[in-house]
C-alpha cells in the first residue's frame, strides 16, 4: 500500500525542491510520510508493514539521498530507530533499509557515531 498521492506529491514538489529546501518543512513532510505509511498499514502483518515502509524509504531515498537537504539522514535514522524500537523490528532493520537505498557505509557510520 502506498502513501496518499498528496503527501508524496508534496515531498516531490513544493516542499522538496532545490529552491525551497526548508529543513523544518522537509522534516515535517518526512514525519507525515512515515506516519501515514505506518497508519495505512496498521491492518497488515508486521512483516508486510516492515517491507512496505522499507520499500517507501528505498524509493524516496533513491530520488533524494544525494542531497542532505531533502534526505536528512541523521533525522531519518532517529525517526526510523524509534519506529523500529517501538515495533520490535530488530536492531539491524534501519541499517539494512538505508543500505538498500543505497546510503554508504561511511555515511551511516558517521550518523551513528
Amino acid at each position: 500500500e502506498s502513501l496518499p498521492c498528496d503527501q508524496e506529491g508534496a515531498l516531490r514538489s513544493s516542499g522538496i525542491n532545490a529552491e525551497y529546501g526548508d529543513p523544518m518543512l522537509v522534516q515535517k513532510l518526512w514525519r507525515e510520510l512515515l506516519s501515514q505509511e505506518l497508519s495505512g498499514g496498521a491492518h497488515l502483518p508486521m512483516v508486510s508493514l516492515m517491507n512496505n515502509l522499507r520499500s517507501k524509504i528505498e524509493v524516496l531515498g533513491r530520488t533524494y539521498q544525494s542531497s542532505e537537504k531533502f534526505f536528512p539522514l541523521q533525522f531519518l535514522v532517529q525517526q526510523l530507530e524509534v519506529i523500529a524500537c517501538k515495533s520490535g523490528w530488530g536492531e539491524g532493520w534501519v541499517v539494512e533499509t538505508l543500505l538498500a537505498v543505497p546510503v554508504s557505509y561511511p555515511a551511516l557510520h558517521a550518523t551513528y557515531s
